[in-house]
């Protein structure tokens, strides 16, 4: 069973991932749920779950099949993506490929393959009680307001660690999907040079 604590640093970081989808469909066009799409590929951020001392979730973009010739070619494009990410600022944890195959019809199978990566970051990670001091300071001395109240939560620096919770968790979340798909545009750039040469 999750403790208050996790409780409710899993409901303000949700709360900040729900922002940000709202935010991209707005941006980009809205897909069913939790995804949007762009630029011909469709993206998908998973719900954050607790997962030991931290939360967790998977940002997920279908791999533009049309636009590569074969397993070898999609292979090589999972591959290369994965590179490209271990050099963001946050590199996932974890990096998969997988099959969804659905009936559409009688006789119609559709078949979608996608990259999903995992992030996870630490209950710790997600406030920083320098700045939280900081913040206690500037409220005590009315140059800030008070958060606002929160059921379950009976101190002012709890209330200022679940807003900065919802911040960071909002920002960490946004700069892992923008990557991912900054990403996803150079590697299809790549792609489509190379066939043009082949």
């Amino acid at each position: 069973m999750n403790s208050l604590k996790q409780l409710l640093f899993h409901k303000f970081a949700t709360e900040a991932r729900e922002r940000l989808l709202a935010e991209l469909k707005q941006t980009y066009e809205p897909k069913k749920g939790d995804r949007f799409h762009h630029q011909g590929v469709t993206y998908e951020i998973g719900s954050l779950v607790v997962s030991g001392n931290g939360l967790e979730y998977e940002i997920s973009s279908k791999i533009p099949l049309e636009e590569l010739g074969g397993s070898e070619d999609i292979q090589a494009f999972f591959e290369e993506i994965k590179n490209q990410c271990y050099n963001c600022t946050r590199p996932p944890v974890h990096m998969g490929m997988d099959d969804i195959v659905s009936k559409t019809g009688e006789r119609e199978i559709k078949k979608r393959d996608y990259i999903r990566l995992r992030h996870n970051y630490e209950f710790d990670e997600l406030f920083d009680e320098r700045q939280v001091a900081a913040q206690m300071e500037a409220i005590q001395q009315g140059q800030q307001d008070l958060p606002p109240q929160i059921n379950g939560v009976i101190t002012v620096s709890g209330r200022v660690v679940l807003m900065d919770v919802r911040e960071n968790t909002y920002r960490y979340i946004k700069e892992n999907t923008m990557q991912f798909i900054e990403t996803n545009e150079k590697v299809r750039e790549k792609f489509r040079q190379r066939s043009k040469t082949a």
